[in-house]
Parts: structure tokens; sequence; C-alpha cells
């Protein structure tokens, strides 16, 4: 007879566990919008100091969307290596004209050059700087990947 007990007390606390875990799942979840404004304010921040590095008149377009950049300067040195890489909302095709623009007539010389349907590499230099810019097409936009050395 002292099966009986267990087996209740075994079925109550499998339906508080599944009860507990139908609860977790469709709870909705909530965010910390300040946290999130935080983050996105540290992102700018990010993004404008790296870009602020890269050659003037450079062609970064206003907000920038999937962004990954970073930044290095050695201590003590005016040399330093800055990258972004980001999703363009405009073309492939006006991109590349954007950015062979840019190099033409902000003089910088163009090493290496490849330009495939849906890839474009540009290896260019302006005295000891060198710029590297490569464009993928992507749905309607692209990924630009750009790098500064500044030596």
């Amino acid at each position: 007879m002292e099966k009986k007990p267990a087996i209740a007390v075994f079925a109550i606390v499998i339906v508080v566990v599944l009860a507990l875990v139908v609860l977790a799942k469709f709870r909705p979840k909530t965010q910390k919008p300040a946290e999130t404004t935080k983050q996105e304010q540290s992102d700018a921040q990010e993004i404008k100091t790296v870009l602020s590095s890269f050659p003037p008149g450079f062609p970064a377009e206003a907000n920038i969307q999937n962004v990954q950049s970073h930044k290095y300067t050695p201590v003590g040195s005016v040399m330093g290596q800055s990258s972004i890489q980001y999703t363009s909302k405009k073309s492939f095709k006006d991109n590349v004209k954007i950015f062979q623009d840019y190099l033409t007539s902000n003089g910088f010389a163009v090493d290496i050059k490849t330009e495939k349907n849906d890839t474009a590499f540009y290896f260019a230099k302006k005295g000891a700087d060198n710029l590297i810019v490569n464009i993928s097409s992507k749905g309607n936009g692209a990924t630009i990947d750009i790098t500064y050395l500044k030596k």
C-alpha cells in the first residue's frame, strides 16, 4: 500500500516540472532597453573612432550596419592599422565605382586590382600608406571590407 502515495508524489513532481518547463518556454522575453542603447552608443563610437583613422574624405556610408571594426596603434607610434567590415545598402556596382573614384581622386596608386562579376579587390598605396578594399556582392547590396595601414 505504500506504493500508491509514492506514485502520487512522483506524478505531482512530474506535473510541476512540466508546468515549469512550459511556463519558461512560453514566457515573454523582456529586453533591457537601457543596456541596448548603451551598446548601440558604444558601437557607434567605436565606428567613429575607427573611421577617423582612415584618410580624409573616405567614402564610408552613413548609418552602416553589421559592422565589425578594429584599430591598432602601437604605443608611442604614429603608425597604425584600422579595419572595418560592413554591409552596404548600395549595390555592388555602385560601391565599385565609389571606391574606384575615391582611390583615383585622392592620389592612391592601385598596385593590385582584381574585378570579377561579384567581387572587387584593390590594393592601393599613397606614399608609405596602404589601403586594401574588398567588395563582395551580397543580395541587392554589398559587403565592404577595408583595411588601412598608416606608416
